[in-house]
């Protein structure tokens, strides 16, 4: 059995890697559940609904040039945001089945640009939505 120790991902936002400063990288593959329980059943029933893929990203903040928050934090800022294409891998090689990479189009719907007590490592969490089409699972 192989694993997989995380500790190189790579993380694109509008054609910037960021990836040196990813502390932690979610990029979930949730359903919705609908409920089509009917009168007179003991149990409850369910059908699935459309994906939910509420990405999301822990950064360490940096207010350099296109560096976090010039790149993202102008975007969040702006109504309505910019959807951008973000890419997302295991590992920053090129994309392989050993380390698939994931292309979407997004919009920064939660952007935390001041995080932290004194003397911690300022960190920013963001939440990416979907903004059309799916994620695109590549192995090349």
């Amino acid at each position: 059995m192989a694993v997989t120790v995380y500790k190189n991902a790579f993380f694109s936002y509008d054609s910037v890697d960021l990836s040196d400063h990813v502390v932690s990288l979610e990029v979930p593959y949730d359903i919705e559940k609908l409920d089509s329980t009917a009168m007179g059943s003991d149990t409850k029933h369910s059908e699935p609904g459309l994906f939910d893929h509420p990405v999301k990203v822990t950064l360490l903040q940096d207010f350099a040039a296109s560096k976090v928050d010039q790149t993202i934090g102008t975007d969040a800022a702006t109504v309505p945001p910019s959807k951008v294409t973000c890419i997302i891998r295991p590992d920053s090689g090129a994309a392989a089945a050993t380390n698939p990479s994931y292309t979407f189009t997004a919009w920064c719907s939660s952007y935390q640009p001041l995080k932290g007590s004194v003397g911690e490592l300022q960190q920013v969490d963001i939440e990416l939505a979907i903004s059309s089409g799916d994620i695109t699972r590549a192995e090349a």
